[in-house]
């Protein structure tokens, strides 16, 4: 009997089944394509192109509400040397 661990885990083997995993191929890329947030994705645009990014925001509510897509947004912009019109590079 082995014990060995098999070496793709179920997040590999199905990114080598449909060439990327599912959050990753569907997770907004930009503020504008994120869905049922308007007034949040307007603030954090605003204050991207403002130039004026808090040193910190607070993302509450019940999962799938797209707390990581915008945090991961706000990093994106927080890092763009040009942003266009307040949205991340």
């Amino acid at each position: 009997m082995s014990s060995e661990v098999p070496s793709t885990s179920p997040q590999t083997a199905l990114a080598g089944q449909a060439g990327q995993v599912l959050y990753r191929k569907w997770r907004p890329q930009a503020f504008a394509e994120v869905v049922g947030q308007e007034l949040v994705t307007r603030t954090l645009r605003n204050s991207v192109a403002s130039g004026r990014i808090a040193h910190a925001y607070l993302l509450s509510g019940p999962r799938g509400t797209g707390k990581t897509s915008l945090g991961r947004l706000i990093a994106k912009a927080a890092n763009c040397a040009s942003p266009v019109e307040g949205e991340p590079c």
